[in-house]
């Protein structure tokens, strides 16, 4: 049967067939064969599907001699052999195969890269963890510190003062230079303090009152400037700066208030929710929304931008103990962290642009307090009994990066110091480097002046400077010599410089100082 015949079924090929094609006019044959084109056409093919021992036929007939003549030739049988030696490569078993983890390679044995590339692929080189210190670097002395939960006494303002309240009194201390001062003295009227908060600006101070006053004191001048009164009818226990000029105060009737300090009368917006005390207050840094806690165990989200600003957005009812310890994550604005008192013993995460929990754990004891890293994405957790210790937990796996116990008693407050306080302190070092910089820089082109003369007059000429005391350079002297006898000085008159550093400058002439 010819290749074309099985375009076209049974007796119909064979009719066409048997017809003598030179017979046949041109006419007739087109007829012909368009009948075939288009019987073809009916029939239904898609692929074509070649028989599978033909093609592995072909296929070792076309690489048969290759191989034969690769493998048979006796250099190529040495180059595969020098190949695997140098690869430490079994000739006998596949490259590309599953296989069980590679032994130990042996003292002295060639590198396998397949011995590479499985130690990468089983463990990955992991960052190695900071050094955390165990012990405090300074501990202060605060005897008649109020052991009440719900009272917030401590705060470290932008200006690197940290406030205490000790009875009626306001402590300030200087973290930059250790020393403490006295506020001031309320009254037995007033009762005792009950919450302290500085202002952003680092100079302003709020102080909440046993009796529901509010007053606000300039640290730097040491005076009382107002008192915010009428807004409360018990005592003040939270208080928060949406800014430097709304303050928001949370008290034991339930009430939360933002007072304008600017005008008066104070009460801007009262945010009613709470049933009992509020005892935790805070802002988002946006300042849109606020978290309150209280001792109802709820949970309020406020937003400042809706309509009805005294509605709360989301009331939350999780936590069965009181809330005190709330904080808004610095790097994720919508993260807000709760913790409950003695009874719930959770660190609870909300999303707050759905309301809707993320994550829940048991601390295993009363949760005081909450402070986020702003460096590392790590919360920091104060507890109660029973080991009264700090927790850093690494976020979100919340995993214990470690504990800091100490404490004897329950740590009730945290404060951290602000991104200024951190400016202060590398702005002071940068300082020192730019003093120490300059000085030398002056020293150093000095050197090179006398170098130059040095070389002019071919003579040992040096210079010295004095007065580089330890911790000090003040009104340096540089005394010029030459061969041994002094000819001058110079006195620079330089700001006064801490360093650790003390530096003498001397001259040397072909490998001998010129002068002791």
């Amino acid at each position: 049967m010819k290749a074309w015949e099985v375009l076209l079924p049974g007796n119909e090929v064979r009719a066409l067939i048997a017809s003598t094609v030179a017979d046949l006019s041109w006419n007739c044959r087109v007829r012909i064969f368009r009948t075939i084109i288009e019987r073809s056409r009916m029939i239904p093919l898609d692929r074509f599907i070649p028989n599978r021992p033909d093609i592995d036929n072909a296929r070792s007939k076309l690489t048969e001699d290759k191989e034969n003549s690769a493998e048979s030739s006796p250099p190529g049988k040495a180059y595969r052999q020098l190949l695997a030696g140098a690869l430490n490569i079994d000739q006998k078993s596949r490259i590309l195969a599953f296989k069980n983890k590679p032994t130990t390679r042996p003292a002295g044995a060639r590198a396998n890269p397949n011995d590479y590339y499985s130690a990468t692929q089983e463990s990955k080189p992991t960052k190695p963890g900071r050094h955390i210190p165990q012990t405090s670097e300074r501990t202060l002395d605060v005897p008649g510190l109020e052991d009440d939960y719900y009272l917030n006494l401590l705060d470290w303002g932008s200006s690197n003062f940290v406030a205490i309240a000790l009875g009626n009194t306001v402590y300030l201390w200087n973290a930059a230079n250790g020393e403490t001062s006295q506020l001031g003295t309320a009254n037995d009227a007033n009762g005792p303090v009950t919450s302290v908060k500085w202002a952003p600006d680092g100079r302003r101070i709020a102080i909440g009152f046993d009796n529901s006053d509010v007053q606000l004191w300039d640290s730097r001048d040491n005076r009382w400037l107002e008192s915010l009164r009428g807004g409360h009818q018990s005592r003040v226990g939270s208080l928060d700066w949406k800014n430097n000029h709304v303050l928001t105060t949370g008290g034991r009737d339930g009430k939360i208030i933002n007072n304008d300090v600017r005008v008066s009368p104070h009460t801007a917006v009262t945010y009613t929710g709470h049933h009992e005390e509020v005892c935790g207050l805070k802002w988002s840094a946006s300042g849109q929304q606020l978290a309150s806690g209280g001792n109802d165990n709820l949970l309020h989200v406020w937003d400042d931008r809706s309509r009805s600003r005294t509605q709360w957005l989301y009331r939350i009812e999780e936590h069965t103990a009181a809330v005190k310890a709330v904080a808004w994550c610095p790097f994720q604005e919508s993260l807000l962290a709760s913790g409950g008192g003695s009874r719930d013993k959770c660190i609870k995460f909300w999303d707050t642009r759905t309301g809707a929990r993320k994550n829940s754990i048991d601390t295993g004891s009363q949760v005081c307090a909450l402070l986020w890293n702003k460096n590392e994405s790590e919360l920091l957790s104060s507890h109660g009994p029973t080991k009264n210790q700090l927790t850093l937990w690494k976020y979100p796996s919340m995993v214990k990066v470690t504990e800091l116990t100490g404490h004897d008693s329950r740590v009730l407050s945290m404060a951290q110091c602000t991104g200024d306080c951190s400016r202060q302190n590398h702005k002071k070092w940068l300082l020192y480097g730019v003093a120490f910089v300059v000085i030398h820089t002056r020293i150093i082109l000095l050197f090179s002046m006398t170098v130059v003369i040095r070389t002019s007059f071919n003579a040992a000429l040096g210079i010295k400077n004095t007065n580089f005391d330890p911790y000090k350079y003040d009104n340096t002297t540089i005394y010029f010599y030459y061969d041994e006898t002094e000819v001058g000085s110079w006195e620079c008159c330089y700001p006064k410089f801490e360093s650790p550093i003390s530096k003498d400058l001397e001259v040397y002439r072909y490998g001998q100082p010129c002068f002791n």
